[in-house]
């Protein structure tokens, strides 16, 4: 996967209530990535995403069957990037990629390269930039990044926040985590503004400035 887009835009989409108000057939032909359980919306066939990231463990564990019958049924080589732990627990694995990744990134602590031992991240989103430095995309777009789960005790995913589901997360726990996670997305963007990759959150009304939040029309 090395530089296998190199010089070209992606678009990574991540799961918040925002993507309800997206028109998805703009991003019709574009490199997209999904994340977690997004397939459980209609938009996944309307997507057909290039990329499908499943990082955390326990996402991939309560997601297992469901991602197994996504590898079967792949017949437009979408590849799938997973943590190291999934191996050997999807079958017939073709288009399957897993990232050994245990280092905490720090300020001097940049390791893109999937190929030995990477960085590690609390968000999926971080993951996949991540991936797709070491793709060669020179410009990332992220949608769905609302960086509002904190903000309810509610599950805050665009294709479950109607079901008003309570979430079993402290709150102590969920801003210890939004810290970390937002200090990780904020190394990545020094990455890669010392390295001449644009990166933007395109996601309206998002509560993470790290990046610059921008107008998805202009990056289209």
């Amino acid at each position: 996967l090395k530089d296998k887009f190199k010089g070209e835009t992606c678009y990574i989409l991540g799961n918040g209530p925002s993507i309800k108000n997206l028109d998805i057939s703009l991003l019709k032909g574009k490199h997209t990535f999904a994340v977690n359980g997004f397939y459980e919306s209609p938009l996944y066939d309307q997507l057909r995403p290039e990329v499908y990231c499943v990082y955390d463990k326990f996402e991939f564990a309560k997601r297992r069957d469901s991602l197994q019958e996504m590898v079967d049924k792949n017949d437009r080589g979408m590849l799938f990037l997973f943590n190291r732990r999934a191996i050997g627990k999807i079958q017939n694995d073709k288009n399957c990629y897993y990232v050994y990744s245990n280092i905490l990134p720090t300020n001097h602590n940049n390791c893109y390269d999937l190929t030995k031992d990477a960085n590690t991240f609390i968000n999926v989103l971080g993951f996949c930039v991540m991936c797709a430095i070491y793709m060669g995309f020179n410009r990332v777009v992220l949608l769905g990044n609302d960086f509002s789960r904190f903000t309810s005790r509610k599950q805050h995913h665009f294709y479950d926040v109607d079901k008003q589901i309570e979430r079993k997360e402290s709150m102590f726990q969920e801003l210890q985590g939004n810290a970390i996670a937002i200090n990780q997305h904020e190394l990545l963007y020094r990455y890669c503004k010392k390295h001449g990759i644009e990166i933007v959150n395109a996601t309206q009304e998002s509560l993470m400035d790290v990046y610059p939040i921008v107008n998805l029309n202009d990056y289209l």
